[in-house]
């Protein structure tokens, strides 16, 4: 089992870091989904996202040294890059495919289906998108700011108790 609060640390990190690459190789994650830190620049890419079968999604970003970088998730690189871990997204599997047992912990003392109340004594008070009838409202996500972290807990759309289905933690 993947601890979230150990893969967390490697935010930052650049996508062939030799710490990193043995914690993913310690934990079965097949290293060789990862974009090659040579993949060509361009214009207007988007994040480089990778899934695991163990309840990952990792969100890597490009950063550009020497320049302003004001935009980019990453801000104190580690490694040679150029391209870094921005954010790790974990996931629930499919509750229809029992056979998968839980290969992901949470960070932060977290479990899936944790309602919002867990999250708002951890964290403080949430922040959701939007006002109630704003195009941008977003009541099925939350967001959280705790140390260095920024936190989006995601909830199935119209769960009125807001149970934890996904969480997604980067850098701030």
């Amino acid at each position: 089992m993947i601890k979230g609060k150990e893969l967390i640390q490697f935010l930052g990190y650049s996508v062939d870091h030799p710490e990193f690459i043995t914690f993913l190789q310690a934990h079965e994650a097949d290293t060789h989904k990862l974009p090659s830190p040579q993949l060509p620049e361009k214009k207007g890419i988007k994040p480089l996202i990778v899934k695991f079968h163990q309840g990952f999604i990792l969100n890597f970003d490009r950063y550009y040294p020497g320049s302003d970088n004001a935009d980019s998730l990453i801000k104190r690189p580690i490694g040679n890059g150029p391209i870094y871990l921005a954010g790790v997204n974990f996931f629930k599997p499919d509750p229809a495919d029992s056979s998968l047992p839980d290969l992901v912990q949470l960070p932060f003392g977290l479990h899936f289906l944790d309602n919002e109340q867990v999250l708002s004594a951890k964290f403080g008070h949430k922040n959701i998108a939007g006002t109630a009838n704003s195009p941008y409202y977003e009541a099925d996500e939350s967001d959280y700011y705790y140390k260095s972290y920024h936190l989006y807990a995601y909830y199935d759309r119209g769960d009125i108790q807001e149970k934890l289905q996904g969480l997604l933690v980067s850098l701030r």
